[in-house]
């Protein structure tokens, strides 16, 4: 990859262009991410949908996570994400996920075809 930021969105641009697919990014332990990497996934999601692409983050977790976006410096990302919780579905988060993704592919694309390796864990 191109070490200048400019050549480097454009690059990113011309691949989001050839390869013509949404994409999903999921980051586990998001609670974790510092506040500039938040908005690096902002700055991400719009260079993409400059080159007329789509790219969803599924960020999990703890509610930290969602704390740190309420805050007044991170209005600007909140206004964006939408947040809900599974703590309170049980053994029937899995099932609802792979449904979700189900209703999101196209058809006869199965999940596990889609997804490499997910950890289902409970709690």
């Amino acid at each position: 990859m191109p070490t200048q930021a400019e050549i480097r969105e454009r690059k990113l641009q011309e691949l989001i262009r050839k390869i013509n697919k949404p994409i999903a990014f999921f980051i586990d332990g998001a609670r974790d991410l510092h506040w500039r990497t938040l908005i690096g996934l902002k700055q991400l999601i719009e260079t993409i949908e400059d080159a007329k692409g789509t790219l969803t983050i599924i960020m999990v977790g703890h509610p930290k996570l969602g704390n740190d976006l309420n805050r007044p410096a991170m209005e600007e990302i909140s206004a964006r994400a939408k947040s809900f919780s599974l703590d309170s579905w049980g053994q029937q988060k899995q099932r609802y996920i792979e449904w979700v993704l189900t209703q999101c592919s196209k058809p006869k694309t199965s999940v596990h075809d889609r997804m490499s390796s997910i950890s289902w864990r409970n709690g």
